[in-house]
């Protein structure tokens, strides 16, 4: 298949601290909500070397995008799980009001908005990268997260 834009994977960085996070959770414990389509995230992702999640909802899955926050409630529920029992990390607006009205606790990481803007947007929490963000498993199978705001 022949695309009529070009996908452009130069300069893309990942945040720190996201690679080693994503590799400590269970496979079946995360998902990703991206506004991106397929045919632009999947090789984004790829490019950087990310684990691909079970769970991947992007616009071709959903209604209603960012900042409705049906892809998020749609995540969790093909996890198995109700949305106000996730963690969502986000550092844009749009993204941080769908995951607070999904209900889940919100990460706000600062790579392009500020501690307060996030804040306001509904982050329960912020971050300046993903090293300040810890994951273990629980005896229960449920996943506690300790989060470092500094």
């Amino acid at each position: 298949m022949e695309h009529d834009s070009v996908i452009q994977l130069d300069g893309l960085q990942i945040i720190p601290g996201a690679d080693h996070l994503l590799r400590s959770l269970p496979e079946n414990k995360w998902s990703i909500f991206t506004s991106g389509m397929p045919m632009l995230a999947h090789p984004r992702i790829k490019h950087l070397g990310l684990p691909m999640p079970q769970v991947f909802i992007t616009p071709e899955n959903i209604t209603h995008g960012k900042p409705h926050p049906e892809g998020y409630v749609l995540a969790a529920k093909k996890m198995g799980m109700d949305a106000e029992h996730c963690v969502v990390f986000e550092d844009a607006v749009a993204g941080v009001m769908a995951g607070r009205d999904a209900k889940a606790v919100v990460v706000g990481i600062r790579t392009l908005l500020t501690d307060r803007q996030l804040k306001d947007a509904g982050a329960t929490y912020t971050v300046r990268d993903m090293t300040k963000v810890a994951v273990s498993v629980n005896p229960d199978d449920t996943l506690a997260v300790t989060i470092d705001e500094s």
